[in-house]
């Protein structure tokens, strides 16, 4: 029986715009996407998303990465914006969270950094939706880190069996598949195949 139902923020409940935000940055600024890129997939962004950098070491640092004339506030502003709110995932968790006699809590779980969480929230208030939440930057380990996985079976006090778990990423989901969660790789725009897929799993809504 499924008790719990975990979505990824990044790429689930919100369009991972990173991609786009790259080719934008440099097809109308004239910037290097791949320079940016390495900013964003930097040592130090993985030290931010576990909690171990303060938002403003991070951005003090990326701005000494940057080319002249772009500011890191600039960057920040314009990453945090590109993540916009998947319409039908967004409906999906709404007819979940609101099903009647509901028996299943619904959990959102993310390796985001704490900054960028908090305008999403701030922006989309989706946090009321969900029952529970795991962060990296408070658990101090990102996916796809085994650890990562132990801290959402922890904090959600449930068997693994007991856990669906949708994140978008094939490469990340190996530590859950690994302890008998079940595991959705969710494709943007692919609603109905995920709430088939939940339906599946013997959740009723």
């Amino acid at each position: 029986m499924i008790k719990v139902i975990a979505l990824d923020l990044g790429g689930v409940l919100f369009l991972d715009g990173t991609k786009e935000l790259l080719e934008q940055l440099e097809h109308e600024q004239g910037l290097d996407a791949e320079q940016i890129r390495s900013i964003l997939k930097s040592e130090q962004t993985s030290l931010l998303r576990k909690g171990m950098l303060t938002d403003q070491q991070y951005w003090e640092w990326a701005q000494q990465q940057l080319p002249a004339g772009y500011r890191a506030e600039d960057l920040k502003r314009d990453w945090f914006e590109s993540y916009k709110l998947d319409e039908g995932v967004s409906r999906l968790v709404q007819k979940l969270r609101d099903a009647p006699e509901r028996t299943y809590k619904l959990v959102i779980f993310s390796g985001n950094t704490p900054d960028r969480v908090a305008y999403l929230d701030e922006r989309y208030s989706f946090r009321r939706w969900f029952d529970d939440a795991v962060y990296s930057f408070e658990e101090g380990h990102e996916k796809p880190e085994p650890e990562f996985v132990q801290a959402l079976i922890r904090r959600t006090r449930v068997q693994p069996q007991e856990i669906f778990y949708v994140d978008d990423k094939e490469s990340f989901v190996k530590p859950a598949v690994e302890r008998g969660i079940h595991v959705h790789i969710y494709k943007t725009g692919e609603v109905k195949a995920l709430e088939d897929a939940i339906r599946n799993a013997g959740v009723t809504f």
